[in-house]
């Protein structure tokens, strides 16, 4: 799984090499400008990064909360909806800083689930949609070395 995280990931990194102008641009306006007639290099690069975080949420699920924190869906919601005592101002906090523990699971979730009309895919929504192709490659470098280093001891 590590291996396909990273395959998918070096076929993103390889995109951005070709106009790293892409860098810069946020979710919101790579959606903004979306196309059914075919996929731009940014959103091939989004695509890839959502697959390779989907191998590490794999992973994650695999050694669990011994190894890892706990998902952001597991930690903050129930059924969809915000915990008691929990606000929108807490998750997107909370998430935004600590994104690199998290960015796999949201990029995973953003790809797999449509939940638009819960609090979790309007707070996932509203956290991921400002994110630069930059900030989100970044952290989930950082995710993947976490991960990668976690379980070379185990495995």
């Amino acid at each position: 799984m590590l291996l396909a995280s990273h395959h998918y990931a070096s076929m993103a990194e390889r995109l951005v090499k070709k106009d790293y102008a892409v860098l810069n641009l946020t979710i919101r306006q790579i959606t903004a400008t979306h196309s059914l007639k075919r996929l731009r290099r940014e959103e091939l690069i989004l695509a890839h990064i959502a697959s390779a975080s989907m191998r590490l949420c794999s992973i994650c699920e695999k050694y669990g909360t011994t190894l890892f924190p706990k998902p952001y869906r597991n930690e903050f919601y129930e059924h969809g909806k915000r915990k008691t005592g929990v606000t929108k101002d807490d998750v997107i906090r909370k998430l935004s800083s600590n994104l690199d523990q998290h960015i796999h699971y949201l990029l995973r979730d953003n790809a797999g689930h449509k939940e638009r009309d819960k609090d979790i895919g309007e707070d996932r929504f509203e956290l991921l949609e400002p994110l630069t192709v930059g900030r989100i490659l970044s952290s989930f470098k950082s995710a993947h070395i976490e991960i990668h280093n976690k379980i070379k001891d185990v495995i």
